[in-house]
């Protein structure tokens, strides 16, 4: 990509004769190929592997720099459209002019269902501990609930016996919080369901696994 070269395809020499190729709006690229310029957008490529072993990954990269090609890329690609969420010590915005979020979700769990309101316990005596530290509005946009939903959910072990509360403010975290704490047995935990495999027959594709 940054060289605006597509290269040939591996071990490629042959092409199968019982497909049309004529018709098709596809190539294979048998040589080394300038890359199409494009001037209302960036490269795009998809980069896909098969593996033997039934793992299979796509990554669709886009280039950066002047769209038509007229400067060359400095580097070699990034992911696109890539939304990075809040981060500890971060800003809770996201860069590239986003939207805050009106509504976030605070994920709990724990091994039993008393460990599960003992978490949510520790939630409300962490926002009494902060509430200077909030902003007027206490919105789930704010930099402290952003970071702490984001960290909870991405950072933490999940164990069995899980909750979830969904909240606009700090407010209707308290209530969501307060309700978990005040329940007799907590959340019912769904059973662990069996595990089945479907194999589609061919050769280089892994196998679906459906719950």
């Amino acid at each position: 990509m940054n060289r605006r070269v597509i290269p040939r395809h591996l071990h490629f020499r042959n092409p199968n004769p019982e497909m049309d190729w004529e018709r098709m709006p596809l190539q294979v690229t048998s040589a080394p190929t300038p890359w199409p310029a494009r001037a209302d957008r960036a490269p795009l490529a998809g980069v896909s592997g098969f593996g033997w072993s039934g793992t299979n990954a796509h990554v669709v990269l886009e280039g950066y720099g002047a769209p038509n090609g007229a400067g060359r890329a400095t580097g070699a690609a990034r992911p696109v459209a890539v939304s990075l969420p809040a981060s500890v010590g971060g800003p809770a915005q996201a860069a590239g002019g986003l939207a805050p979020r009106g509504t976030r979700l605070l994920p709990l769990s724990g091994k039993s269902a008393a460990a599960l309101r003992a978490q949510a316990a520790g939630y409300l005596e962490w926002l009494d501990e902060r509430e200077s530290k909030l902003a007027s509005d206490g919105a789930a946009s704010d930099p402290l609930l952003s970071d702490m939903a984001w960290s909870a959910g991405i950072g933490w072990s999940h164990f069995g016996h899980r909750a979830g509360v969904a909240f606009r403010d700090a407010e209707s975290l308290r209530e969501g919080l307060r309700a978990l704490v005040e329940a007799d047995e907590g959340p019912a935990s769904p059973k662990a369901t069996k595990v089945a495999f479907v194999y589609t027959g061919q050769r280089t594709c892994g196998a679906n696994v459906l719950t």
